[in-house]
């Protein structure tokens, strides 16, 4: 049985290698749905159907770990922040968890530094404090591979905003599975 097949220069997983060796399949309200793979590996796929849920784009966010990623298929915009606290800044500072709880700890302006571009084949690597979104407009496929955790992660919430949900449960895992699926045919 095939478990991965050549897309140009990159190997892609097969949707029976996904559904055989993961170990969770979960649609985050970032606008993705994640296929886990052991405690180190991740897929990540991003079609234009699954908007993110709680803000216009994606959360401006850190990650728990360092994490190197790899563009299997399509193209992703990545916006580079730093803050500035403020007392009239636009956007709370909040110590989030992929379970939906946040703890603001200041009000601070975001600064978008960098927009980078990455393109099939790429791959690059981000600290774990390191501010971001991405966003793409095309169906997409990362790999992403964890490096060292710190267990803790943060995101910007708009002012006033009291919930950042970033994981959740409202896609049943066959219609993740099948997004999946189409995602890979297409």
């Amino acid at each position: 049985k095939e478990l991965l097949r050549m897309e140009g220069d990159n190997m892609l997983p097969t949707i029976e290698y996904l559904k055989e060796n993961s170990t969770g399949i979960y649609y985050f309200g970032l606008g993705f749905i994640q296929v886990k793979m052991g405690d180190d590996v991740r897929y990540i796929f991003y079609h234009p159907e699954l908007t993110p849920r709680f803000v216009e784009g994606e959360e401006i966010h850190t990650h728990p770990y360092d994490f190197k990623s790899e563009i299997l298929k399509g193209c992703l915009e990545e916006d580079l922040f730093d803050i500035t606290p403020k007392a009239e800044g636009d956007w709370d500072f909040c110590k989030i968890d992929c379970k939906g709880s946040n703890e603001k700890l200041f009000p601070c302006r975001a600064n978008l530094d960098t927009v980078l571009f990455h393109l099939k084949g790429e791959v690059y690597e981000r600290d774990y404090a390191r501010l971001h979104s991405v966003s793409t407009t095309e169906p997409t496929i990362t790999k992403i591979t964890k490096g060292e955790c710190y267990g803790k992660a943060f995101a910007l919430m708009p002012k006033g905003k009291e919930e950042c949900t970033p994981f959740i449960h409202e896609r049943h895992p066959q219609v993740c599975w099948d997004i999946v699926e189409e995602i890979l045919k297409c």
